[in-house]
Parts: structure tokens; sequence; C-alpha cells
């Protein structure tokens, strides 16, 4: 036979390899994702590639396998009683430290990052162990978590959890997670009960295969503002401190967007017209200094709310800034309107001169409400 034949045996299963002289290639005879039935055929198919892509799959695998159990966990912390079992008793455990290994696993698969991985180990190792002994529904499940990773996973093998449904073949958390939300959406219990509204989010998302906002996610997986022994309502209060940042991070990158919208719009028409984009119709100036303000007071507050810790009395002040320079421009637009879109059509045309009238008081409205959320938010940091 041409060429050199090899065997190794691992995991007690025969690996042939073969280097044939023609094609100069290994040709392998591994095994497959449909040989995967229990935790020795899935280690092996998994040690199958480096070290690193293969601790990021396993990852990926274990907080997709977590997710489904999740819902079940959650209704046994929290309502069921299960703390109160003898070998949990003086631990007296809540939802809270289930979501949270699962929502940092789910994180480490995608952004396996220092901090993250030593947050997830916790959670991957139990249910790697329980899912020795699974049902061969749940292995299904397994087969279908890898082929999602096959198709993919970065070269590295990070993938995140939202790339296919959790739903496979027999498995079915549809049927368990609507009763449990209800009772978290309930949960009036007052040294218990919290407001769970991002969890509940979070997982519908993963249940509608929505993408996700892995920015929000890594930062409640890793902040240092969550006190994670504290009580539920305290926890989920910290969690929507962050979750509000993060919104109104993206109302500003929106406002943004549309604004160099706006200017690529008067700037086409123009160059149509073989003219300047239309002026607004200032004798004084300070609406256009207005305007200024608000673009620049918009970075500052970007700025503030990516900093490692955002300074209240300084957003208060931006955001009153910008509610401030909003309320002159809508004055005068108010008083103006007219022979704003008289000077816009000069230069674009009656229609044009009528829409940017119309996008411009629309911009400054919405920053106008940027900036009081800003002050809310100041707020509502401080404790207040």
């Amino acid at each position: 036979m041409a060429g050199n034949e090899y065997f190794c045996k691992n995991e007690r299963r025969l690996f042939f390899l073969y280097k044939t002289r023609r094609l100069s290639q290994w040709l392998y005879i591994v095994i497959s994702i449909d040989d995967i039935k229990g935790k020795e055929s899935l280690e092996a198919w998994l040690k199958e590639r480096p070290e690193d892509v293969r601790q990021n799959c396993a990852v990926f695998i274990a907080a997709r396998s977590a997710l489904r159990v999740m819902p079940i966990a959650v209704d046994g912390f929290q309502f069921s009683d299960w703390s109160q079992e003898r070998h949990l008793q003086e631990r007296d455990l809540t939802a809270v430290p289930i979501l949270r290994s699962v929502l940092t696993s789910a994180v480490a698969a995608k952004l396996p990052t220092g901090e993250v991985k030593a947050s997830a180990s916790a959670c991957v190792s139990p249910i790697a162990a329980g899912s020795a002994g699974a049902a061969a529904a749940v292995w299904s499940c397994g087969r279908g978590d890898c082929r999602a990773w096959e198709a993919h996973a970065e070269a590295d093998g990070t993938c995140g959890i939202d790339v296919a449904p959790l739903n496979v073949d027999d498995i079915k958390i549809k049927t368990e997670w609507p009763a449990v939300r209800e009772k978290l959406l309930n949960d009036t219990d007052p040294d218990r009960g919290a407001d769970w509204s991002f969890w509940i989010d979070w997982y519908e998302k993963i249940l509608r295969v929505d993408p996700q906002d892995w920015d929000l996610l890594y930062e409640v997986a890793v902040s240092d503002d969550i006190d994670w022994e504290a009580s539920p309502r305290e926890v989920n209060a910290a969690i929507a401190r962050i979750v509000e940042k993060h919104r109104l991070l993206r109302e500003i990158a929106d406002l943004k967007a549309q604004r160099d919208q706006l200017a690529s719009f008067t700037a086409s028409a123009a160059t149509r017209s073989h003219n300047m984009p239309p002026e607004l119709v200032d004798d004084n100036g300070h609406v256009a200094r207005s305007f200024q303000i608000i673009w620049e007071e918009l970075d500052a507050a970007e700025e503030e709310l990516r900093s490692e810790t955002p300074e209240p009395s300084r957003l208060a002040k931006v955001g009153q800034a910008i509610v401030d320079a909003a309320a002159v421009i809508l004055k005068y637009c108010g008083q103006k309107a007219d022979i704003m879109i008289t000077e816009a059509s000069k230069k674009i045309g009656t229609a044009g001169g009528k829409a940017i009238v119309v996008l411009v008081g629309s911009q400054t409205e919405a920053a106008q409400k940027i900036g009081h959320e800003l002050i809310e938010f100041a707020r509502l940091i401080m404790g207040g």
C-alpha cells in the first residue's frame, strides 16, 4: 500500500490516519457529530480541535445546554423552595446565581476574555458533568448545538448563542417558559421578589433567535457595580442602570446617524441645483449656536456614559444644556417655519424645503428628549 499508516487510540476510539503520497495530505477517519451519544463521544469530537478552539466550543455547547434547563432551575430556586434542601439550606439561594452563571457562560462563548472566563468557569463544569447521564433527547440537542457551532463559529471557536433556536427535536423549552415568565412578572415577595424584566427580555430574545446586544451583556457579566451577593431587588436595580445607560448610548448614536443623513441629503440636493445647502434665517446667530451646543453636548454625554464611572452631576449639566439649546431652536422653528421653508425651497425645491424643516424639528425634539433622559439617568445613578 502506498504511503504510511498510523494508528492511535483516543478515548477508546481508534483513529486511522493515512497519508497518501499522491495527494500529499492527511485524510482522517474521525468521529462525526452523528456519533455523539454521550459524554465520551462528545469529548472525543471536541479533542479533534486545537485546544483554544475546543475550549470555546465547549463553552458554547454548555451555555446552550444550561439555557434549555434554566426555566426549571429559576422556578425551583425562586419559587419552589429548592434552596431549602439540606445541602443548600445555609445559602438561601434565589434565581440570581442561576441567571448570572448562565448569562456569563453565554457571554464567554462569544467574548471569551479573561474576566468573563473566570466568571463562566463555575457554571460550565457542572453542566458538562450533568449532561453525561442525560436522556437521548438532550444529546439530540447537543448534536444540534455542534452543527450550529460548525456552521457559525469564528476561526478561534467563538460563537454567539443566538445563532440557532434552542428548541431541537424533542426538547421544547417554550412549553415550560410561559409559566415561569408569569411568575417572574408577578414576583412581589417582599424579601426575594424583584423586577425581572431584564432577564425576561434577554431569554425571550434567545427563544426568538433575535440578535443579542453583546456590549450590554458583556458589561452586565463583568461589571463591578453589581453586588451579586445582594438581594434580587438590588441586583436587578444595578442591572437596570446599565441597561438604561446603553439605551441612551443607542439613542445618541441613532440621532447622530440621522444628522449625518440630513447633511448628506442637503449636500446632494444643493449639488444637483449647483448651489449651497439652505442656511437658517438667523439674524443674531443664537439658533446656529444652539445647534452647535446640542451636538457638542451629545458628544460630551456619550463620552461620559462610556467612562468607567459616569459622573451624575456632569450628566445632569450636559442634559440641561441640551434641553435649553433645543428649546431655543424649537421656539425659532415655531415662529419662522414659513420663512425657513421659503429659504430652503430656493435651494432644493419646495418639497425638499418642507422636508428639511420637518426633519430639523423632529431631530431637535429627539435631542431635547435625550437631554431630559440624561437628567433622569443622573438622578437614577445617584439613587434619587
